[in-house]
């Protein structure tokens, strides 16, 4: 399970432009805010908004995959334990 998380968020940051890169290193490694951010670029602020909350969408559903499968795969487990026992 952990194999495919790592997957999944590897296909996330493969998923990134070079300017969602920049935006995603300077805000949350640099910890610079946006109007900084947009002067640095040379973009609109609302251009890097967007762009993070793009990045947040993306993140928000890779996170939800994550805990979809690993529910799935606790149920499954809770399911063989079940028939195992039962035997």
């Amino acid at each position: 399970m952990l194999e495919r998380s790592a997957q999944l968020v590897s296909l996330l940051a493969r998923s990134l432009s070079g300017f969602e890169r920049l935006v995603v290193e300077l805000h949350f490694v640099d910890k610079m805010p946006t109007n900084e951010i947009s002067e640095v670029l040379e973009v609109g602020q609302d251009e890097v908004e967007s762009a993070l909350d793009g990045i947040r969408a993306r993140v928000s559903a890779v996170r939800g995959a994550v805990v979809k499968a690993l529910c799935t795969s606790h149920a499954e487990d809770s399911a063989l334990v079940s028939v195992g026992g039962a035997q």
